[in-house]
């Protein structure tokens, strides 16, 4: 069986990996430099205070499909947050890469690492690469060096991330499905719904 091989760059520095392509999508163009993508990103309103906020909660987008990967809020902590990336109904799931977009200037991505999820179990040899960008986004791609997978037939968390928020308005955080990738041990694209939200103040 061909094991196909590939070169992951991340902004500085390289990594060869057998079978991930899934990391194409992640890193096409870097080159230490923002990329301006087509598609819009998130816009938010007026950033005034507007009387005494409340905590952070975070709205999900509506969902539809069986298969998703979706933001899960975990924890909050005054401006500080803690999400999950979870996926579910993708029985085999080899690689993700995916792209999250929000505003710079309200929300900053401060912690990010691997779910275990990845190597319980298992001695196979995995990847995981996070690129946050000042132009807001959050670059990712994690997966196994070579051909197997994870069972996400069931929700299963993929990466935890920790942001900080900034102001009182809505600060919408999504995905950007055209620049994200799903594949199985066979390589090949998977399709699954993207499903971001939003962080809002709790009235108080």
């Amino acid at each position: 069986m061909e094991t196909r091989r590939l070169r992951i760059t991340l902004c500085s520095g390289s990594l060869v990996v057998g079978g991930l392509a899934v990391a194409l999508a992640l890193v096409a163009g870097c080159g230490g430099k923002a990329i301006t993508l087509a598609d819009g990103g998130p816009t938010v309103g007026d950033q005034g205070p507007v009387g005494p906020a409340g905590p952070w909660t975070f709205v999900p987008d509506a969902a539809s499909g069986a298969a998703a990967v979706s933001l899960k809020l975990e924890t909050v902590l005054g401006d500080r947050a803690s999400l999950l990336v979870v996926a579910r109904g993708v029985p085999a799931l080899q690689g993700i890469a995916f792209r999250l977009a929000f505003d710079p200037a309200r929300l900053t991505v401060s912690k990010t690492e691997q779910s275990p999820a990845w190597t319980a179990g298992s001695w196979f040899p995995t990847v995981a690469r996070f690129a946050p960008r000042a132009s807001g986004e959050l670059w990712a791609g994690l997966g196994y060096v070579g051909s197997h997978a994870l069972d996400a037939s069931h929700e299963v968390t993929l990466a935890r991330l920790e942001v900080d928020l900034t102001g009182n308005d809505p600060i919408p955080l999504g995905f950007r499905p055209s620049r994200n990738l799903v594949t199985d041990p066979a390589n090949s694209p998977v399709p699954v719904g993207w499903v971001g939200g939003t962080f809002k103040r709790a009235p108080r």
